[in-house]
């Protein structure tokens, strides 16, 4: 699929009774069929794939679980992280200056204790 982006959703369909849910594709990438379907070149994301063993209540709680997970998986990434690591993986530009930083640090020591260091 050559036009996956992190905003990416995709629908995938119910076999009992059709119901089409509408997920973002980066976290049900996790599945292997929507993953083998999204690989497809011809795959267009305005296609439901059709989940033929599974039925909407299962589909409902694989897509909360899924949902869930992602966002833990990231929090996880960055507990107890440096604001240092935590800027220079996402990109983050800080606007402070050298002195505002480290005066803002000094404030906050409280939460920079038992942070790892950078890695």
């Amino acid at each position: 699929m050559a036009a996956e982006n992190a905003n990416t959703m995709i629908l995938l369909k119910s076999a009992n009774n059709g119901n089409t849910f509408e997920v973002s594709l980066k976290s049900e990438k996790k599945i292997l069929i929507v993953k083998a379907f999204v690989e497809d070149e011809s795959f267009v994301p305005t296609t439901a794939i059709p989940l033929q063993n599974v039925n909407s209540s299962e589909l409902a709680l694989a897509i909360e679980y899924l949902n869930f997970h992602h966002g833990e998986t990231m929090a996880n990434l960055i507990e107890n992280k440096s604001v240092h690591f935590v800027r220079n993986l996402f990109g983050i530009v800080s606007y402070f200056t050298p002195e505002e930083e480290e005066r803002l640090f000094q404030e906050t020591a409280w939460a920079h204790e038992d942070v790892h260091p950078d890695v």
